[in-house]
């Protein structure tokens, strides 16, 4: 993501709850990939831009993740914006790294 930037505002106590219960005791790092990227697309508003996603032909919402990021710069959104939430992206490494 050289050079680029997205805006997140930091997410309330329901959504990150809501973001563990989905997690759940889940070990897939596709899940935890999944379940994050949907936790930081509910707090941008940049991802959520309408004319964006009609540009875009974007039909699900979330896709808009996909079609503009690969997976090098979602590990690095992932490992910021768990910083910034305050969870260790330790685990979430691991789970990425042994997959």
């Amino acid at each position: 993501m050289d050079g680029k930037t997205i805006t997140v505002k930091k997410p309330n106590d329901e959504d990150l709850l809501n973001y563990i219960e989905d997690l759940g005791d889940s070990k897939s790092a596709k899940k935890v990939i999944e379940e994050t990227m949907k936790l930081i697309y509910r707090n941008c508003a940049d991802l959520q831009d309408k004319e964006l996603h009609e540009a875009l032909e974007i039909k699900n919402p979330y896709d808009i993740i996909n079609v503009l990021f690969d997976f090098k710069d979602k590990q690095e959104i992932m490992e910021q914006f768990n910083s910034f939430i305050g969870l260790k992206a330790d685990n979430i490494d691991e789970e990425i790294k042994n997959s």
